[in-house]
């Protein structure tokens, strides 16, 4: 509940009350675009970070204690590499109660959702993209074995092998990719004994570091 907040130990109660104030206006404010699709936000949501953003209107331990440490544990990086919108529609989705946000997990884990796509699509491994054109409506995508034509095409990779395979780009598309950058990641897998992990327990987090 909205009290909760008083509980969270890490935040003085002056910037208690601001959390409280910042998750009250996300519920009855404005409605925010979905996370899944933020073409439609307003721009000037995407002009500041969002740890600027709240040490600067909300309070500095809410950036740092509750942001910070949201978007370290959820998308491994910091506030300072998430915009004011992004993260403004993240928080949305978990107090507005027409979006009600859930950590949900997949029996058999992550991979059963790539395996239940690839069930039904032909894959060809093995198989590198020399190049993506865009012409006429169509898109064609050329490897050593040929070219094949596609209605739309995603092209899930870096920035840089992106702009290296894909053809007459858009000037959007050269800001774009002049620009990405991405937070250093690194794995590290432990085994533990399930003795260890209550019933419930499917996955834990840990934050960046």
């Amino acid at each position: 509940g909205p009290l909760d907040v008083f509980r969270v130990k890490a935040l003085s109660f002056r910037a208690q009350c601001a959390f409280l104030y910042w998750i009250i206006k996300l519920r009855f404010g404005k409605r925010i675009p979905p996370f899944y699709y933020l073409s439609p936000i307003d721009e000037v949501l995407d002009e500041e970070n969002a740890h600027d953003y709240l040490s600067r209107t909300i309070h500095p331990e809410v950036a740092t204690y509750i942001a910070d440490a949201f978007t370290s544990i959820m998308q491994f990086h910091r506030a300072k590499e998430i915009s004011v919108g992004a993260l403004h529609s993240l928080v949305q989705m978990m107090v507005r109660p027409e979006n009600p946000f859930r950590i949900r997990y997949t029996p058999g884990g992550i991979a059963t959702i790539a395996k239940g796509l690839a069930s039904k699509l032909s894959i060809q491994f093995k198989t590198p993209v020399l190049s993506i054109q865009s012409r006429d409506g169509k898109v064609s995508v050329a490897t050593q074995e040929g070219t094949q034509e596609f209605d739309a095409v995603v092209c899930a990779t870096t920035a840089n092998v992106a702009q290296s395979i894909i053809q007459d780009q858009t000037q959007a598309q050269r800001d774009l990719f002049s620009v990405v950058k991405y937070a250093p990641t690194m794995t590290v897998a432990y085994r533990l004994p399930q003795e260890l992990f209550p019933a419930r327990i499917h996955i834990s987090y840990v934050p960046y570091a």
